[in-house]
C-alpha cells in the first residue's frame, strides 16, 4: 500500500511539474525532479518540493505557492513541526510577492505558533520581521516599526548579531 502510495503521490507531482510549466517559468532541474521522483522518505520529498518552491519563486510565484502548500499539507501530514514551519513561512513570503497581504498573514501568524512550539526564538523573530514586512507593503509604517522591534528584542535576547542589522536596517529605511 505504502508502495501504491509513492507511486501515486511521483505521477501526481510530475504530472503537476509538467501542467504548471509556462514559457516564462524558470525550468526545475531534471536533478530536482528525479530527486522528487525518487525519495526514499517523506521528509526528503518535501525538502525537495520547498527546493523547487524556492527556485520558482522569482519567476513562477503562483507556481511555487502551489509547492509550497503541497509541502506544508504533507508536512503536517507526517506530523513534521520543522518542515511545516518552512512550508508556512515560505508561502507567506510569496503571498507577500503576489500582494496578497491578508493571505501572508495568516500564513506567518500559523509559522509563528509552529516556531513557539518548537521554542525556535530564532525563525520566531525572522518571521515577525515578515510580518513587519506585511505592514510595509500596507503602507502602515507604525505597525511595521512595532513588528521590527519585536524582532529586534527577540534576538538580542538570542544574541544573534547577524540578523540583527537587517532589522535596524528595515526601520532604518522608513524614515529615508
Amino acid at each position: 500500500m505504502q508502495q501504491l502510495n509513492r507511486y501515486l503521490f511521483t505521477i501526481l507531482t510530475t504530472g503537476f511539474l509538467y501542467l504548471t510549466q509556462s514559457p516564462h517559468a524558470q525550468v526545475i532541474p531534471d536533478s530536482l525532479i528525479n530527486k522528487l521522483s525518487h525519495s526514499i522518505n517523506d521528509s526528503t520529498r518535501i525538502r525537495t518540493l520547498l527546493d523547487i518552491g524556492q527556485m520558482m519563486e522569482a519567476t513562477a510565484t503562483e507556481t511555487s505557492i502551489a509547492y509550497y502548500r503541497q509541502a506544508l499539507l504533507s508536512s503536517q501530514k507526517i506530523n513534521n513541526k520543522h518542515l511545516e514551519l518552512s512550508a508556512a513561512n515560505n508561502i507567506g513570503i510569496a503571498l507577500i510577492e503576489s500582494n496578497k497581504l491578508d493571505s501572508a498573514l495568516v500564513f506567518f501568524e500559523a509559522a509563528i505558533r509552529v516556531a513557539g512550539a518548537l521554542h525556535d526564538s530564532l525563525r520566531m523573530a525572522r518571521i515577525t520581521g515578515n510580518i513587519g514586512n506585511v505592514y510595509i507593503h500596507r503602507h502602515d509604517r507604525a505597525k511595521a516599526i512595532a513588528y521590527y522591534i519585536k524582532g529586534i528584542s527577540i534576538l538580542e535576547k538570542c544574541d544573534d548579531q547577524i540578523a540583527l542589522p537587517a532589522f535596524y536596517s528595515n526601520i532604518s529605511d522608513l524614515f529615508s
